[in-house]
């Protein structure tokens, strides 16, 4: 998902390029030159709301998307290893390294819902003291 301060760098980015997109709009479909005006404007909501529309449906960031790719790319190795070797002191092992896989694994999950409460929980405090 995405972060606060990545959110206002994807906001930086994405107002210029909205409001090239509407000039090129308006100059398409013949706008009067009293709506460019209003075009700066309307750029910065409307990457508002492709941004929000964003998280909405929960894109996943950068090292999110990393992070699963290297577990599976690990998981994948281990067990090619493990159907390779015969010896069963490597096989004990390769065990060990794929239950330190499933537990990172169990971390990150953890992590994301004790991040996700506390962001929760301090939009509440926010809101309360706003009262």
């Amino acid at each position: 998902m995405i972060q606060h301060k990545k959110y206002l760098a994807c906001q930086a980015w994405c107002t210029p390029l909205v409001n090239l997109l509407l000039v090129k709009l308006g100059a398409v479909v013949g706008l009067s030159k009293d709506f460019n005006y209003f075009i700066p404007g309307l750029a910065v909501v409307a990457s508002h709301f492709f941004l929000l529309l964003l998280m909405l449906i929960n894109v996943p960031s950068i090292e999110d998307v990393r992070f699963k790719m290297d577990i599976s790319k690990s998981r994948k190795l281990l067990e090619n290893l493990k159907k390779e070797c015969t010896c069963p002191e490597e096989i004990a092992e390769i065990d060990k390294a794929l239950a330190a896989l499933r537990s990172k694994l169990i971390q990150k999950s953890l992590s994301d819902v004790e991040h996700s409460m506390a962001v929760h929980t301090q939009a509440l405090k926010s809101d309360a003291e706003k009262s």
